[in-house]
C-alpha cells in the first residue's frame, strides 16, 4: 500500500526534475550534453513509479503524459508579454506590397497543391490501382488503400518542397490524368 502512494510521487518528482533538467539544457545550448542526458534519464526513470498504480501498458501513457503536464507550467512561466495594442507599422512602398502579394500567392498555391490537388492526384492513382492491378481482388483494394495516404503524403512533400509551382501541377495533373484513364480503361 506504501509503494501505491510513494511509487507515483517518486514518478512525479523524477518528471519535474527531469523537464526542469531539460528546459535548464534547452535555455543555453553551450551547457554541454548533462543536462540533456540527465533529464531524459530521469523521465525514463519514472517509468516504474508509475507501474505502482497502473499497467505496464496504462504506466507508459503516463511516462508520456506527465511531462507535458510539467511541461506547460514551466513553458508558460518563461512566456513574456508585451503591450497590448496595435502594433505600429511602417508604411510600405509598391515593390514590398507586391513581393508581399508574390509570398502570398505562392504559398495559397503550394497549399491548394499540396492538399487537394496532391489528394486527387493520390486517389486517382489508388483507385486506378484497385480496379485495375493485375492481382486477386482483395489484394487490389488493399494495395489501393495503403497507396493512396502513402502517395498523397510523398505528393505533398514533393509540392511542399520543389521550387517550381507549374511542374509540380503540370506532373500531379499528368498523375491524375493517367490514374483516371487507368480507371476507365
Amino acid at each position: 500500500m506504501i509503494s501505491v502512494f510513494f511509487g507515483p510521487a517518486l514518478a512525479f518528482i523524477l518528471t519535474i526534475v527531469g523537464v526542469l533538467a531539460l528546459r535548464y539544457a534547452w535555455a543555453d545550448s553551450a551547457r554541454g550534453r548533462l543536462p540533456v542526458f540527465a533529464g531524459w534519464s530521469m523521465l525514463v526513470l519514472a517509468l516504474p513509479g508509475w507501474t505502482a498504480v497502473a499497467a505496464l501498458d496504462k504506466a507508459v501513457a503516463l511516462t508520456m503524459l506527465a511531462p507535458s503536464l510539467v511541461a506547460f507550467p514551466v513553458i508558460a512561466a518563461g512566456v513574456e508579454y508585451k503591450r497590448a495594442g496595435p502594433p505600429r507599422r511602417p508604411r510600405r512602398d509598391a515593390a514590398e506590397l507586391t513581393a508581399e502579394f508574390g509570398r502570398t500567392r505562392r504559398l495559397v498555391s503550394r497549399t491548394i497543391l499540396a492538399g487537394p490537388v496532391a489528394a486527387l492526384a493520390a486517389s486517382a492513382l489508388g483507385m486506378a490501382v484497385c480496379l485495375r492491378a493485375p492481382m486477386g481482388e482483395a489484394d487490389r483494394l488493399i494495395l489501393g488503400g495503403f497507396l493512396v495516404p502513402l502517395a498523397w503524403a510523398v505528393f505533398a512533400g514533393w509540392a511542399l518542397a520543389d521550387t517550381r509551382v507549374g511542374r509540380v501541377l503540370t506532373i500531379l495533373g499528368l498523375v491524375t490524368a493517367g490514374g483516371g484513364a487507368g480507371m476507365f480503361l
